[in-house]
């Protein structure tokens, strides 16, 4: 039960709030899969946000690689 409430709580905090338009982003993601005499399997993901306030830039960003 307590989750549910804290589930219908978070929801509607975030519906109350405003959306804020001001943040941009850009991710990618990309694998490679090579057999032969020998196998090579690879994975790659990135995500980069945003947000820019008068003079201030925030960037946030992340990248994983597997391989």
């Amino acid at each position: 039960m307590k989750l549910k409430a804290c589930l219908a709580t978070g929801a509607l905090l975030a519906a109350a709030l405003p959306a804020h338009a001001d943040w941009t982003g850009k991710g990618n993601v990309g694998a490679s899969f090579a057999t032969g005499n020998s196998e090579n399997q690879a994975a790659s993901a990135a995500l980069e946000l945003k947000n820019t306030v008068d003079k201030w830039q925030h960037t946030f960003g992340f990248a994983g690689n597997y391989g």
